[in-house]
């Protein structure tokens, strides 16, 4: 039987390549490229065809959904584990939305990693208790973000938790100022937050994070050099 083949895309080199020199000790897993950078991940990938990629969900430039989506383009049977040290209920959700098929948190065990990239390559999934306790809190939770703010109002609460002004966060996405004060009342209303400081706290703890770097069809990242 033919190795599992893999690709790690994590910004840390040091991390990537500790990581391939003990994973390459399995005899059924086989690392065939690597990429610190959201600009190479795709291109990486298709030069090498991996059976599974192993994901870090803060690459540069990027935001886990739409890397997730431009990869399957390319490579529509390509399976992706997340590992990361993120653990909070807006990583979680955007994990949900882009399909992956694994999610690991870097302080696990490198037996839990091994578990999750086998039973992805044979095509089933793995997710550890605590992507499950999050996703199951969301669900059970009837005014969770996801379910009452529009994908504008956590747009604009993710800068927000950057501690951005209505008037730059107007500039940032070409609104009116207005427009955006407007939308920061409906997120507080539908959020039962009484007062500016509450927003923020409220943002930062559910891991809120604005990215809108773009990636081009060639895999290369709109306006970023590639890493």
């Amino acid at each position: 039987m033919n190795p599992v083949r893999l690709v790690l895309l994590d910004e840390q080199r040091l991390f990537r390549e500790l990581l391939a020199t003990t994973l390459d000790k399995a005899r059924d897993l086989s690392v065939v490229g690597e990429a610190g950078g959201s600009c190479r991940a795709v291109a990486v990938c298709r030069e090498t065809r991996p059976d599974v990629a192993i994901m870090d969900l803060r690459l540069p430039h990027i935001n886990e959904t739409e890397l997730a989506t431009c990869l399957r383009k390319h490579l529509p049977a390509l399976r992706i584990v997340a590992l990361t040290d993120l653990t909070d209920a807006y990583t979680i959700r955007r994990a949900v939305d882009a399909g992956l098929q694994g999610y690991v948190e870097k302080g696990q065990p490198l037996t839990v990693l091994l578990q999750a990239v086998r039973h992805v390559a044979a095509g089933e999934t793995y997710f550890t208790e605590i992507y499950q306790q999050r996703v199951r809190e969301t669900a059970e939770e009837p005014f969770s973000f996801p379910k009452v703010l529009s994908a504008r109002e956590q747009q604009i609460l993710a800068l927000v938790a950057e501690g951005r002004t209505s008037r730059a966060v107007a500039q940032q996405l070409g609104l009116s100022s207005r427009t955006v004060e407007s939308h920061r009342r409906n997120i507080m209303k539908k959020m039962d937050l009484k007062d500016m400081a509450g927003l923020v706290r409220f943002a930062v703890l559910q891991g809120f994070r604005f990215e809108e770097c773009r990636l081009h069809d060639n895999g290369q990242c709109a306006g970023c050099a590639g890493s």
